[in-house]
């Protein structure tokens, strides 16, 4: 909570599972009030709702500068690209091997036909 973000952490949410919504200051007080009446079945629900929403919110995140989740971004992108260029390569050095294998076969067939000619 000592995070620069802590200031725009919403306030209501709406989680689409089992958790639904709910308010922070309502999950809080609920959770402190069951905990202090030994009623700890019930603070367990809240409990839960509150870590779901720490998770959600990056709470639990290691903070990385903005310039190195850029730079992430950045370098998983190169990455795909990389992978999709060595994959055309591939492709092209097959056909190209083919092509070469196919030209190789023609040559011979001339070479064996004008020697076939000239006796």
């Amino acid at each position: 909570m000592q995070s620069k973000l802590f200031s725009i952490l919403p306030f209501q949410y709406q989680f689409q599972n089992d958790f639904g919504a709910g308010n922070l200051r309502d999950d809080l007080s609920s959770f402190l009030a069951h905990c202090a009446g030994n009623d700890f079945n019930s603070a367990v629900g809240f409990l839960y709702r509150l870590v779901y929403y720490q998770v959600q919110n990056g709470v639990w995140d290691k903070e990385q500068p903005i310039d190195k989740k850029k730079k992430m971004e950045i370098v998983d992108e190169l990455e795909s690209r990389l992978l999709l260029i060595s994959e055309k390569l591939n492709q092209n050095i097959e056909l190209n091997n083919k092509l070469i294998s196919e030209l190789e076969t023609k040559k011979n067939n001339i070479t064996q036909l004008i020697a076939t000619k000239n006796t």
